[in-house]
């Protein structure tokens, strides 16, 4: 799959998103958990902030769906998944346990639910 690639990061209670063109610096190349400063002066590292890839699809709306996402088939639906990159993988944690890869969960790059938040912001 070919996919743009772009993160965000939970830092200090704000999300904010940025690609790899923003990457400016690195702190110390042989030791990238020290982490880098993006175009926005943002100060990301692996210590103090939650970095999180955007799988490539978009919910049923048209928004990027990242990891730490919370998705549902609505707004009010009693079962949530979360997404996570585990084994090679964009994958669901399913709310009965078990685990479905993203590319199993979509139909030709379209996901069809909807993302209702993420981990960190709505960790409910």
């Amino acid at each position: 799959m070919n996919r743009e690639i772009k993160f965000r990061a939970y830092a200090g209670g704000v999300m904010v998103y940025f690609g790899l063109v923003d990457i400016i610096k690195q702190w110390n190349p042989d030791r990238p958990q020290d982490g880098f400063l993006t175009r926005s002066h943002l100060s990301v590292s692996g210590e103090n902030q939650s970095i999180m890839q955007y799988t490539g699809l978009k919910d049923k709306n048209g928004k990027d769906i990242y990891e730490g996402d919370i998705t549902a088939d609505s707004e009010t639906a009693p079962n949530k998944h979360q997404i996570v990159f585990e084994d090679g993988a964009f994958q669901l944690l399913l709310s009965t346990g078990g685990r479905q890869t993203m590319k199993d969960a979509s139909w030709h790059g379209k996901y069809y639910e909807i993302v209702v938040g993420n981990i960190y912001e709505n960790p409910d």
